[in-house]
């Protein structure tokens, strides 16, 4: 039988794994999209305006003041950012978990940041948190300039945080 940590971390990971599955959101087609193909009523403007002496429109052309209120489709977010986000919550929980498992056994913290909260056993999940809130933050304004070095990003933390979780659990085990 597995030490109760290993069944942990299997148990966690299955769930993590099949929960990353339902968070893939569903694509659509342009049919179902409520952006596209929208109808702009053409805006009239008062007869004396500057804009109606310059220029008649057609019947149905969309005037400048409509034209100023249309923005831009937002470019959709990476699908696969979602089960990232999610995986990487799950090896932030085994990373603090596996970190205390490695104390318990005599193991030490090499990271000098972490190593000064210890003293206290509710500031490193804190911190932890908030690392990892800043490392979605940044994802999600990434993802808008460039979507490629945003997934790719999610993918090199969580390998890193793997890892970690990975070495602490070997130094738990000795």
């Amino acid at each position: 039988m597995l030490p109760s940590t290993q069944r942990w971390f299997r148990l966690v990971f299955r769930l993590a794994l099949l929960l990353s599955l339902f968070l893939i959101p569903r694509t659509g087609s342009a049919d179902d999209d409520p952006h596209v193909n929208l109808p702009v009523p053409p805006v009239e403007q008062p007869a004396d305006s500057a804009h109606a002496l310059a220029r008649t429109r057609a019947p149905g052309e969309i005037g400048v003041f409509a034209q100023s209120l249309c923005v831009e489709r937002p470019q959709d977010r990476p699908a696969v950012l979602y089960p990232l986000y999610g995986s990487f919550a799950v090896l932030t929980g085994f990373d603090v978990h596996s970190t205390f498992a490695a104390l318990g056994n005599g193991g030490r913290e090499t990271n000098p940041v972490v190593r000064g909260l210890l003293a206290s056993r509710v500031a490193v999940p804190i911190i932890k948190a908030a690392s990892a809130g800043a490392v979605v933050y940044v994802s999600e304004h990434l993802w808008k300039r460039n979507r490629t070095a945003a997934v790719l990003t999610m993918i090199a933390v969580n390998s890193a945080y793997g890892v970690i979780a990975a070495h602490n659990y070997s130094v738990a085990r000795r």
